[in-house]
């Protein structure tokens, strides 16, 4: 596959050995004069020696830009990245992410500046970072060219890197001893992948950590802050105003202090794989706990729980690469929209890695110590909360009430479908049967009205037997009742000296024996009826009654 014929290209340049590699790579590859840029995101180390090794390798002083964007990193991107209390997976709080569209953005206008037609990266084509910068690139001119070096090349290897550098007179750098990790930083973050880290089981070892102190080593003793909020940003530390990058670079000596901000996380890659980093965000995890403080008291209950809901879909658009897109824009414009109220002041206590919120302030607190105090007040009637739960419960108990009678109706037997009955098929039969098969149905309905008669007959004998357990229950009744009478003059004999108190209720306790014996004796009769109507159905009902059958067969079968 041919190259592009690409005229002038703007590379983001560190002055490390990857991106001079490239930059020699890019001149012998593509022929095209390079410019390089290197953005100071206050990564904590001198760029100035980027310009020295960018001429060393050819390049016009003209074409080489290092810019300080340390404030606008901080005041347009971190700031309104906290606004959202930002966090991806729960930890990250995507110190890498927020610093690629700045420098996507600046890339951008110093290639519409000296009129260049191509941006490169030195991203590997595993990792997040080729998205984010691309998208960037082409959100802000959708007409440039992207190289990117490490998905063309076949330098796969560190050694392949080396003999490239030595190959091409690319200084070296052999002074000092040099970490182990792949890594990046900027004001906000610095994070650590590779090595040893590429096991996730494998703990990193105490000296892999540059920016803060082991916890274990932190000070004994808890220090307080202050920090004050406008418009939901930090705006001064302990009472002194000062600057966005000046705050956070401040509030990274304090969470180096105290051994705030380490994380070990397995991240998911936009890309589709898992990656292990460890982080730290010193200044930025401080922030974070201060920033929701302030808003709690400051937001409305439901602003605030929908600010929460839309806070994941947000930082994956940041971790994604999406800074530039549409939405992230809408979204961005309804979290400032909430943050027009937080401002006040939080106290905060650092101690041994913790962030411990232990006051806040604001002139525009939506706290009311009148309506939340435990103690008598004159500004809020317990009782209204009656109405207020029963209205909250109307659904519950329209559902209980619906599904109970549901539970109840289960019991009916659903409609059968439409179907042709026995019955109406046996009349359609004999509609057209000879005149002989009629007769012989005469007789066959004599015998079935002989069968009815023998039928009836049983159930007379079922009714006499019935009025003989009637007789039997009655007579039964009659010596329940002449004992009882005899042990009530017996006890009249023997109980003489008792009150009529007690008299009275032995004669109510009588009563109500005969009274359960009389019910007894009907419900005995009346099952012995439903008994009778259960077999008294006859071939005779089956043919000239058939709505009744189902009717039988409920009673006979006791459905």
């Amino acid at each position: 596959m041919s190259k592009r014929e690409i005229k002038k290209c703007v590379l983001a340049y560190s002055g490390g050995l990857d991106t001079s590699i490239i930059l020699k790579w890019l001149q012998d590859t593509y022929k095209c004069e390079v410019v390089t840029f290197t953005a100071d995101l206050g990564q904590g180390e001198e760029v100035e020696p980027a310009r020295e090794k960018a001429i060393a390798l050819g390049i016009k002083p003209e074409n080489i830009f290092i810019e300080d964007l340390q404030e606008e990193f901080v005041r347009d991107f971190v700031f309104p990245m906290f606004r959202a209390n930002a966090i991806y997976e729960g930890e990250y709080l995507l110190g890498t992410s927020i610093a690629r569209p700045l420098i996507a953005k600046k890339q951008i206008e110093i290639a519409h500046k000296v009129g260049a037609d191509a941006v490169a990266h030195g991203a590997t084509g595993k990792g997040n970072d080729q998205v984010r910068f691309e998208l960037g690139y082409l959100s802000l001119d959708s007409d440039i060219a992207v190289i990117a070096p490490w998905r063309e090349w076949d330098l796969n290897s560190r050694e392949k890197l080396l003999a490239y550098a030595r190959e091409h007179g690319i200084e070296i750098d052999t002074k000092g001893k040099k970490s182990p990790y792949s890594m990046d930083a900027n004001l906000l973050h610095i994070s650590y992948e590779g090595q040893i880290l590429e096991d996730p089981a494998m703990e990193p070892e105490e000296d892999m950590w540059l920016w803060t102190n082991s916890p274990e080593e932190a000070p004994d003793e808890a220090e307080y802050i202050t920090i004050a909020y406008k418009n939901g940003d930090p705006i001064a530390i302990n009472g002194e105003e000062m600057s966005p990058a000046t705050i956070l670079r401040t509030l990274n000596e304090y969470g180096k202090k105290h051994g705030i901000g380490r994380i070990d996380i397995v991240e998911n890659r936009y890309v589709g794989m898992k990656a292990r980093g460890c982080y730290e965000t010193p200044g930025g995890t401080i922030m974070l706990k201060a920033h929701r403080a302030i808003e709690s008291i400051t937001l409305d209950r439901e602003e605030a729980h929908l600010k929460d809901e839309m806070m994941p879909r947000y930082a994956s658009l940041i971790y994604n690469g999406y800074w530039w897109s549409p939405e992230r824009e809408m979204l961005q414009a309804a979290i400032d929209k909430t943050q027009r109220f937080v401002e006040g002041e939080v106290r905060l206590k650092l101690y041994k890695g913790n962030v411990i919120v232990v006051g806040r302030t604001s002139p525009k607190s939506l706290y009311s110590p009148e309506h939340s105090t435990f103690e008598e007040d004159e500004v809020y009637n317990q009782k209204d909360a009656e109405g207020f739960i029963r209205l909250n419960a109307l659904r519950f108990i329209i559902e209980g009430k619906t599904r109970a009678n549901k539970s109840e109706d289960s019991s009916i037997i659903p409609i059968e479908s439409e179907e042709p009955k026995e019955d109406d098929v046996a009349i359609e039969s004999e509609s057209k049967e000879e005149p002989n098969t009629k007769e012989q149905k005469v007789e066959d309905t004599s015998d079935n009205r002989a069968q009815e008669e023998n039928v009836t007959e049983e159930s007379v004998d079922s009714e006499a037997k019935v009025e003989e357990s009637k007789d039997e229950t009655a007579s039964e009744e009659n010596e329940s009742k002449e004992e009882d009478t005899k042990e009530s003059q017996v006890e009249d004999t023997t109980k003489e000296n008792k009150s009529e108190t007690t008299s009275e209720s032995e004669t109510k306790e009588e009563e109500e024996s005969k009274e359960e014996a009389k019910t007894e004796s009907e419900e005995s009769a009346k099952e012995s009826q439903e008994e009778e109507k259960v077999f008294a159905y006859s071939e005779e009902d089956e043919k000239t009654k058939p709505e009744e059958k189902k009717s039988w067969f409920k009673r006979l079968f006791g459905l």
